[in-house]
């Protein structure tokens, strides 16, 4: 009964920092005038509802000069561009329907993004998946097979088409930031999948807002959970670089 009583029965034993966050914090805030994003285009994927959308209000708050929303339901992001574009007149919007296992619609994304915008997205966030919660006996095989699909091909897509939407694909620049769910690398296979609501969803986007700045080159390429504190994190580089400069 670990798993009900504790909440973070699922966090604190991979928490590589002394701080457990839940919530949103200065440090991420994308009201923190350190986390500007002017001038800066993002793409979102499924950003419909949950972290997507409450990355697009993160990045729309911290001032993004594009927010490109890319989901299956079309209504649902342009609902959310009517939400968000008070929040900051001078954010261009961009609503593009978008099957992510549909390469088709992964190219006309990027197709579009440089119609509109003249170049390519600053930031990727790959944050559409599908989680089939059932047992082997219970779920069908094309059900099963859709989510692989999803969180495996069109992750892959989105990341390859990005690239090479870039003037020189050889040498890429721009930041990709690929949300997990962390179930794999935990073993964390229990059914109470309802622990994730104990997270802040603005957590999620913040962390990506911080992930697309210079200050967090120092985890391109690896993985961070959403929990981690990154001013600790921050502060154990600096030691790190000292000690390694003596």
């Amino acid at each position: 009964m670990a798993d009900k009583s504790d909440p973070n029965f699922y966090t604190t034993p991979y928490a590589i920092t002394k701080t457990v966050r839940r919530d949103p914090y200065w440090a991420i805030d994308s009201k923190n005038p350190a986390n500007d994003q002017s001038g800066k285009i993002i793409i979102i994927t499924g950003a419909s509802s949950g972290i997507g959308a409450a990355a697009a209000k993160v990045w729309t708050e911290a001032h993004a000069s594009g927010i490109v929303l890319a989901a299956r339901r079309i209504a649902a992001i342009d609902s959310l561009i009517e939400k968000l574009q008070p929040i900051n007149p001078g954010t261009k919007f961009l609503s593009v329907k978008v099957d992510i296992v549909n390469e088709d619609d992964v190219k006309n994304l990027f197709q579009v993004v440089q119609k509109e915008f003249g170049r390519p997205a600053d930031v990727l966030l790959n944050n559409a998946g599908l989680l089939e919660d059932g047992f082997i006996g219970e779920t069908e095989p094309s059900a099963w097979w859709r989510g692989i699909e999803t969180n495996l091909k069109g992750l892959y897509q989105m990341t390859h088409h990005y690239i090479q939407s870039q003037p020189s694909p050889s040498q890429p620049v721009g930041t990709i930031i690929s949300v997990s769910s962390g179930i794999a690398p935990t073993d964390m296979v229990s059914p109470a999948f309802k622990l994730y609501a104990l997270d802040h969803v603005d957590l999620t986007g913040m962390l990506a807002l911080y992930l697309a700045q210079e200050r967090a080159d120092y985890l391109r390429g690896g993985m961070v959970a959403v929990n981690w504190d990154v001013e600790e994190l921050e502060e154990y580089i600096r030691k790190r670089s000292w000690k390694e400069s003596c």
